[in-house]
């Protein structure tokens, strides 16, 4: 009998920082983040942002 693990999820990204430099948002994405949220947001825009990880995961 085989036993097949399946691979492991990659896990989400969401980079906060407190930078406002309009190059911060695409350096993020390059290197692999799934979002970007500045710092002096609100938490309504931190939670969509993980709201959107959660519904992206469950339509794969």
């Amino acid at each position: 009998m085989r036993v097949f693990q399946q691979p492991a999820k990659a896990p989400f990204v969401i980079v906060m920082t407190g930078k406002l430099d309009a190059v911060d948002p695409i350096l993020a994405r390059q290197m692999g983040a799934d979002d970007f949220v500045v710092k002096t947001s609100d938490m309504g825009v931190l939670a969509k942002a993980v709201q959107k990880m959660f519904s992206t995961e469950s339509s794969s």
